[in-house]
């Protein structure tokens, strides 16, 4: 079945805002939510796609090694000094580099993995899902018939081989979007125990930011948990200058990694 398919009030909404790759795309799905009220069926849609399309890139990157990523290197040298990590993306790129230099990624608020939490991931996750005994509801086929999204429930963690099937409802934060989930008992308290921990780290490695405005509060909120010590490295090579000026401001030090991973100073 193709996407469009799959998906037919998304492709709708899509096909008068540009192409389905395109962040403008998904801008244009947020403006049309946000001047016709709330669309559940679009809404459930856009996220469902979205865990459906990062599934099949995850099905496409799974079989490639990356023990001889650089980061996976980074993780491998720095394993016992680790302490947190944060993931705003939809991936499991993070868990699987993890997974190979022996660290379990248990992800905070995820049933069965909260324990003894290492990740965060309160943008949502490919693999996140509602726990279907919290919510009764037929079982869910594409096109969708039945309608579930933004629902403050127990989330679960999916078996891998179960990415691509239709789920219950998916659980992730559409671009450019103010995150709907802050308040969910997948998300609050997670923030809350990852900020507790937070101020026993020395350094703090931002990968990959774009500071978006709409992730600034969260950004934010994570800077502002870390003691007035620690050290703020950002590996871009592109660093956002709006996010270096925040740091200076808050009196930390800063550091910026252009051309990749750096060894940490013990």
């Amino acid at each position: 079945m193709h996407w469009s398919e799959a998906f037919p009030v998304l492709h709708s909404a899509i096909a008068q805002g540009g192409k389905v790759h395109s962040f403008a795309a998904f801008e244009h799905v947020l403006r049309r939510l946000s001047s016709e009220g709330r669309s559940p069926l679009l809404d459930a849609e856009a996220r469902q796609f979205l865990v459906f399309a990062y599934s099949f890139l995850q099905e496409q990157v799974a079989p490639a090694t990356i023990s001889s990523w650089r980061w996976t290197l980074w993780l491998a040298h720095h394993r016992y000094l680790l302490r947190q990590t944060v993931s705003f993306n939809y991936d499991l790129l993070l868990e699987h580099a993890l997974e190979s230099v022996g660290i379990q990624p248990f992800r905070y608020g995820i049933q069965a993995e909260s324990q003894t939490p290492f990740t965060l991931k309160p943008h949502g996750s490919i693999d996140f899902a509602t726990d279907p005994r919290a919510i009764f509801m037929p079982t869910q086929e594409y096109p969708m018939r039945n309608v579930a999204t933004r629902n403050d429930a127990p989330a679960i963690a999916l078996p891998r081989s179960q990415l691509r099937a239709p789920r219950q409802e998916a659980m992730v934060v559409l671009p450019a979007e103010d995150s709907p989930y802050l308040e969910h008992q997948w998300v609050r308290p997670a923030y809350s125990a990852w900020c507790d921990q937070a101020r026993m780290l020395t350094h703090c490695v931002f990968a990959g930011l774009s500071d978006w405005e709409c992730d600034r509060p969260e950004i934010d909120r994570l800077l502002g948990a870390l003691a007035p010590q620690t050290t703020i490295a950002v590996a871009n090579p592109t660093p956002p200058p709006s996010f270096r000026e925040r740091v200076e401001a808050s009196g930390r030090t800063y550091e910026e990694w252009p051309d990749g991973p750096r060894r940490l100073d013990n």
